[in-house]
């Protein structure tokens, strides 16, 4: 008797001990997304040029002419293939040359005239991107690195169309950030850093300081369907689930979790149970649609390091909008509701992340950065 009693208590401790520590585990642990990604940066078209200036385009081409720069085909974006000093000089002067067929008046030879042209640098624009993306959806960090780039040329037929746009040839990022670095510190209107550094901040009025290391905080709208949309789709829920939102706003209503002001002095305003009762409920007590409040505005922390070419983004907090609607149910318009320390949220995101795999922030989030992706 003794003995089955010690059995039991032991048991009954392990399992005590085993459900304390699954308690503190991160409910998706080492789930990290990759992707591989191709995207083009313009140039500023409104800048004029003196005669005599050169561009980024034209350095390079030059470094990879005589042999300081290791081209590679535009095929792909791996860099198998090497291309020759033979193969650089057929593209430039395939837009390089005119023919013209002339006619001797005397002896009647018709004579081919080759008019050659010293190739425009100045009609290359654009550049093109390959980045290796990271997502640890654990933690709500994304490492992105720069891989690759390329000078893009517009492509015309002969009736002189736009036929579209084509890379020249890839560089190793890792090659080339020495002489792009040179070069737009001789030419800081053509700084191509800059033009990256706004694409990454997607808008945002995020200061770009001349330096190799840019810091600073960018924002992205996510739109998370919910989950009663889904069941009707896809069958991928039950009728009684919760949407994240209202998980969220319900945690922060009953003092679970700390929320905060949308304003600018962020989280320096911390909100009120009654007061985020009265920002739900109104004065009147009624049934929030947590289902209109399906808008997140992800802010994060980017730090974007041009040594070395990588750059991080790093979720550091996540506002709720929701559809607010007039007394006939009309959509009146969006407002913020409130805002939450990532840190605080994320236990809550994991765990809602592995229980709803394919209606979740993060992959709504992870789908929205290569919406304008090539």
């Amino acid at each position: 008797m003794n003995a089955r009693r010690l059995i039991m208590i032991a048991y009954l401790c392990f399992t005590f001990l085993s459900a304390s520590a699954q308690k503190n585990v991160s409910p998706c642990p080492g789930t990290v997304w990759t992707n591989r990604v191709q995207r083009t940066v313009y140039l500023d078209t409104t800048i004029k040029h003196a005669l005599s200036d050169t561009t980024l385009a034209e350095v390079l081409t030059k470094l990879v002419l005589d042999k300081k720069l290791t081209p590679y085909s535009t095929f792909d974006n791996r860099f198998t293939t090497k291309l020759s000093r033979e193969q650089i000089l057929e593209k430039i002067s395939s837009h390089a040359d005119n023919a013209n067929q002339q006619e001797d008046p005397v002896t009647g030879s018709t004579n081919t005239r080759v008019i050659r042209h010293e190739y425009d640098y100045n009609t290359i624009r654009a550049y093109r991107l390959v980045e290796e993306w990271q997502y640890n959806v654990d933690e709500g960090k994304i490492d992105i690195q720069l891989l690759g780039i390329s000078p893009v040329v517009d492509v015309y037929g002969d009736d002189g169309n736009y036929r579209g746009s084509v890379g020249m040839y890839w560089l190793k990022y890792d090659d080339a950030k020495d002489a792009i670095t040179q070069f737009n510190t001789q030419h800081p209107k053509d700084n191509l850093n800059k033009l990256i550094w706004k694409s990454y901040c997607n808008g945002d009025a995020a200061p770009f300081n001349s330096g190799n290391i840019q810091t600073g905080m960018t924002s992205r709208t996510v739109v998370v369907q919910d989950t009663a949309e889904h069941y009707m789709k896809w069958r991928l829920e039950n009728w009684e689930d919760s949407s994240l939102s209202e998980i969220l706003l319900t945690n922060a209503e009953y003092g679970k979790i700390p929320a905060f002001d949308t304003g600018l002095n962020m989280f320096k305003n911390q909100l009120t149970k009654d007061y985020i009762r009265l920002l739900l409920h109104g004065e009147r007590y009624y049934e929030f649609n947590f289902f209109d409040s399906r808008y997140f505005i992800v802010n994060d922390n980017i730090t974007l390091n041009f040594n070395s070419g990588h750059l991080n983004l790093d979720c550091s907090s996540i506002t709720i909008r929701t559809t607010t609607r007039d007394n006939k149910g009309n959509n009146n318009g969006i407002k913020s509701l409130m805002t939450f320390k990532y840190a605080d949220i994320k236990p809550i995101i994991n765990r809602y992340t592995m229980q709803h795999p394919f209606c979740n922030l993060p992959l709504e989030l992870w789908r929205g950065y290569f919406t304008e992706r090539e």
